[in-house]
Formats: structure tokens, C-alpha cells, sequence
């Protein structure tokens, strides 16, 4: 990659991490509506994107055609939902910046969890305001916060692609801190095996280094370390976590492509 390219990758990759961790430090909830404009906006950069990319990693490197196939889909596919998402929450982002906001009471008519493959994902919470029902996506802890509510008393605004944000609940800490500890509770009462397996892998790791470090290497000359072995469980857990990421997206882009096309 040459040091252009680098430099192009670093500043984009920037700018998406900056406008999702500042979506979740202002928004409490924001409505996800689609946009096909948007989305096509975001085909029409990303497909001559793809097309470089995937002639600039496989060219001259005797790849059949079905590899540049490949390359120009998977990166069109990452990129796509990337750029629409990112799109979506700057716009939310800039309207916060630039137009007004208004302080109010909004009946709550429903507030339920959101499922994706049967993992809790977040929260909808439905609300009467401007003469009609409005669902709004939050965060999981906020279920806890809300469930039991019948209004919410909060700073509303509307962002120029007409998607609705929420920037403050009027609710105690002491209130934010007890549904996140309860949310932490439900958590852990469905994945507490998760942190035993991992537990009993790192135990197998280290007990095969230090009581069996040549099984089954016979042409190794020296046992691998044990850092080096951690080292190898931590990066394959990253590369789950990233796929896991890419799936959950993905997933929802395919049902913002089913809502818009």
C-alpha cells in the first residue's frame, strides 16, 4: 500500500470511529429510518472504490477473474454498510449542531427489547409525539430505565433527513445506575458460560505449554512461550469479535436494502 493510500485509510477509518463513539456519548435514543438516497449516495462512492481496490490487491498477482470478483464484493459489501451508516448518524450529528431542540413530555406506548438471532441487540421504545407513533432505537440498559415508564420527559429534535433524536432523559444518576446494573445482571445470568470457557481455555493453554510443550511438534526446536501462545488466543478472539461486527451490520443492511429497494 503506498503511503497516499495509508494516509486515506487512516483519516476515513478516524472519521467513522469519531462519529460513532460522538453518537454514543450525545444521543439517548434516535429513530433509524432509512433513506434510499442516502443509500444510493453511498453505492455510488463505494463502487469505484471497490473497483481500485480490488484491481490494486490482486492485479499482477496471476489471480483468476472470480478473485477479483470477490475482492470487489467483500469490499463493497464492508464499505457499503460502513459509509451508509456513518452517513446516517453524522447527519444526526450535524442537526444536533446546528438546529433547535425542544424540551417536552412524551407519552411512552411501548418499550421492548430488540432481538438479532436471538441476542439482545437494543431497545425500541415507542412514543406518541408530532400526532403519531415514533419508535425510537436505545441503548440495552435503557430498557431497564424505561420498562416500567408511561412518559418521558426529554430534549427532542429532528435531523435533516427527518430521523428523530433524543439527547437527554430527565432521570436521575442514581436511576441510570441501577438500570445498568440491572442490564449488567440480566447479562451476566445469560453468559456467565462465556467467561468460564474462556477461562478454561486460557487453563488449557497454560498447562499444555508448561507440562506438554512439544505434543505433537516433533520438528519444533523450542516450546512456544506462553505469551506467544496468548498472543495467538487473543488475536483469533479479535477476529471472531470483527466478524461477529461485520455479521451485525451486515444483517442490517440487508433489512435497509429490503426496506428501500
Amino acid at each position: 500500500m503506498k503511503p497516499f493510500e495509508k494516509l486515506i485509510v487512516a483519516i476515513y477509518a478516524i472519521i467513522v470511529v469519531a462519529i460513532f463513539f460522538a453518537g454514543m456519548l450525545v444521543f439517548e435514543m434516535y429513530t433509524t429510518e432509512g433513506s434510499a438516497a442516502v443509500l444510493w449516495f453511498c453505492l455510488a462512492f463505494t463502487i469505484p472504490v471497490s473497483i481500485y481496490y480490488s484491481i490494486r490487491n490482486t492485479d499482477g498477482q496471476g489471480q483468476t477473474w472470480y478473485a477479483y470478483i470477490g475482492t470487489f464484493v467483500s469490499s463493497c459489501v464492508i464499505l457499503l454498510f460502513l459509509n451508509y451508516f456513518t452517513v446516517m448518524k453524522a447527519d444526526l450529528l450535524i442537526s444536533y449542531m446546528s438546529r433547535f431542540s425542544t424540551t417536552v413530555t412524551i407519552p411512552i406506548t411501548e418499550v421492548k427489547k430488540y432481538y438479532v438471532k436471538k441476542s439482545f441487540d437494543h431497545t425500541d421504545v415507542t412514543v406518541y409525539y408530532a400526532d403519531r407513533m415514533i419508535k425510537f432505537e436505545t441503548g440495552r440498559s435503557n430498557f431497564f430505565l424505561l420498562k416500567d415508564k408511561k412518559q418521558l420527559n426529554s430534549t427532542i429534535g429532528q435531523s435533516f433527513l427527518g430521523n428523530y433524536y433524543i439527547t437527554e432523559f430527565n432521570h436521575s444518576k442514581d436511576e441510570k445506575w441501577t438500570a445498568r446494573i440491572a442490564y449488567l445482571k440480566d447479562w451476566w445470568s445469560r453468559n456467565w458460560w462465556l467467561l468460564a470457557f474462556l477461562l478454561l481455555f486460557f487453563l488449557f493453554i497454560v498447562i499444555s505449554v508448561k507440562y506438554f510443550p512439544n505434543a505433537g511438534r516433533k520438528r519444533i526446536r523450542k516450546p512456544v512461550s506462553i505469551k506467544r501462545m496468548v498472543l495467538m488466543w487473543l488475536l483469533i478472539m479479535a477476529g471472531l469479535f470483527i466478524f461477529a461486527v461485520i455479521a451485525m451490520y451486515s444483517y442490517g443492511l440487508y433489512h435497509v436494502l429490503k426496506r428501500n429497494l
